[in-house]
């Protein structure tokens, strides 16, 4: 069914092109042999790349880290000079090696001991001594580079001069700044102590520091053999696995009301890993813990004495007249209740905390602080430590690849295809403009012509005066019409007989410019039949 609808399409297609003119056939192929040019240049055009230089003297490992992220890109490019140089096109260079920057995956532009293949014969023994320690910082940065989970290095070599004297000879040492892609363990640490130390001549393990992008140290040497790693790392990875824990809990809230996927929450928390002890006395009412009464002379005076009040440690002595003289001693030590309380805190208490969620969907004002309120449950929000929560609502960016994570930009082959289709489109407006313009011209120009030559006087418009006129050699015709021996006998009969013979002049009129008509219809079928076809368009 399917090829018989085909079939009785590619007949009706070669009957329709059959009944066009040669005219209009000979337009629509150079129509359509302009716009295959046209569409071929621009394409040409637009996909031409410009290559410029991107990096030169590139080693095997930068080369291939390059390479796999212009491929990952999809970026093309080109290697010269056996794959030390890198060329991509000329409009993308400055951008690309900001992205490298932003990403930091620069090439190392560091040099190794190929420095000494340019060295001349002129060359002191000083200058070779500081080329072979450029050299040698050069290599070491090389190796621990090429190490896994170390993206990037950085060596800095102290290398005194030797002394006459070995009890005045220093020490070298060196400084390595690492920028590593995951944490390091213990074991790489010391690998990399290792490596460093067989390089460098009079260099103890001890004289090594290793700290990361962070600044935090990766190694120290407490005695010549015990290096430890840095015990920071478990207090970064404590800090993570709570923020994420308070993170998940607060997703949990949201994602029943607004959606999986519709809310993103970050939160930090900044930790205190000190660790605090704070001492805290109390003193509470005095009580008596020691009491000494004396007492002298007479009773009298002795027990009015004994009835006093004392309320502190000062003795209270009475005298009367001396020859009844009498005293009376007391001394009360009076002792306060102490109470001495030590707090110890464990580290890993919260300083502070922020909370920040984004919200795919437009939030009022009273269902924000509702929000708030509600995070700042779950995460145990405290406005005396400076705590904050931040909600906004927004539409997040929609992707119609799924997992695919937004691009930063446009790509080269995005700008490529959308210059293409600009070029297509302008060339194929202004070729079809150009054609059409002059086949209609021609159609005008064709037209006029015909029209011109098929001019038909009407014949209902001779008057009775060129009819009179005509009347002379009009007569023999009617006379040969009604024969020899027929006589026109009344004026009526004249009348009739002219009308008859003027109406068989006027067939053979016609039937002489039908055949003038024929005949130029054959030497000309192009220009009568868009004659033709234009008297049908006027008809309807």
């Amino acid at each position: 069914m399917m090829v018989a609808k085909l079939k009785d399409g590619i007949e009706q297609l070669k009957y329709k092109w059959q009944e066009l003119s040669s005219l209009v056939k000979k337009s629509i192929i150079l129509f359509a042999i302009s716009a295959v040019f046209i569409g071929g240049f621009l394409f040409y055009l637009a996909t031409k790349v410009e290559y410029g230089v991107l990096f030169t003297d590139l080693n095997s490992v930068d080369a291939g880290v390059i390479t796999q992220d212009l491929k990952e890109k999809k970026i093309p490019y080109q290697l010269t000079d056996n794959g030390t140089t890198v060329l991509i096109a000329k409009d993308s260079i400055d951008e690309y090696r900001i992205e490298l920057a932003v990403d930091d995956k620069l090439p190392d532009s560091s040099s190794g001991f190929e420095l000494f293949d340019g060295a001349s014969i002129m060359t002191t023994d000083e200058d070779r001594k500081i080329m072979y320690q450029r050299a040698l910082t050069g290599e070491l940065q090389r190796a621990i580079s090429s190490l896994e989970g170390v993206q990037k290095a950085q060596v800095i070599l102290s290398t005194p001069d030797d002394d006459l004297f070995s009890e005045n000879q220093k020490e070298a040492t060196a400084s390595i700044a690492l920028t590593v892609k995951t944490n390091l363990d213990e074991a790489s640490v010391r690998g990399i102590v290792a490596l460093t130390v067989g390089a460098v001549e009079n260099l103890k393990a001890e004289n090594v520091q290793i700290v990361d992008q962070n600044g935090r140290i990766l190694v120290q040497a407490e005695d010549e053999n015990d290096l430890i790693g840095n015990v920071n790392d478990k207090f970064m990875l404590l800090k993570r696995n709570y923020e994420e824990t308070l993170e998940k809990k607060v997703a949990n809230l949201l994602e029943p009301i607004y959606g999986v996927g519709k809310a993103k929450v970050s939160i930090n928390v900044d930790l205190d890993f000190d660790s605090k002890e704070s001492t805290t006395t109390k003193y509470a009412n005095p009580e008596v813990r020691s009491e000494n009464i004396e007492a002298t002379g007479s009773g009298d005076d002795i027990e009015r004495a004994q009835t006093g009040q004392v309320n502190d440690n000062v003795s209270n002595v009475t005298g009367g007249e001396e020859e009844r003289s009498s005293s009376y001693s007391r001394s009360i030590n009076n002792e306060l209740d102490t109470e001495t309380t030590t707090v110890i805190s464990a580290p890993g208490t919260i300083r502070r905390m922020t909370s920040s969620v984004v919200v795919s969907a437009d939030i009022p004002e009273n269902i924000r602080r509702e929000l708030e309120a509600l995070i700042a449950s779950a995460v145990g929000f405290d406005e005396a430590r400076g705590d904050q929560i931040a909600v906004q609502g927004m539409d997040f960016w929609q992707d119609n690849a799924v997992g695919e994570e937004p691009k930063k930009g446009n790509t080269p082959m995005t700008i490529t295809l959308d210059k293409l289709l600009m070029y297509f489109v302008v060339g194929l407006a202004v070729t079809s403009l150009i054609l059409i313009s002059a086949l209609v011209y021609v159609l005008l120009k064709r037209r006029n012509e015909a029209q011109e030559s098929f001019i038909v006087e009407d014949e209902t418009d001779v008057d009775s005066d060129t009819l009179q006129d005509e009347f002379e050699e009009t007569v023999p015709v009617v006379a040969d019409f009604y024969g020899d021996d027929e006589t026109l006998e009344t004026e009526e009969e004249f009348k009739q007989a002219l009308e008859e013979a003027a109406q068989e002049e006027k067939i053979k009129v016609q039937d002489q410019k039908d055949r003038q008509a024929k005949q130029y219809a054959g030497d000309n079928p192009e220009v009568a039949a868009e004659l033709i076809k234009s008297w049908l368009k006027d008809i309807k």
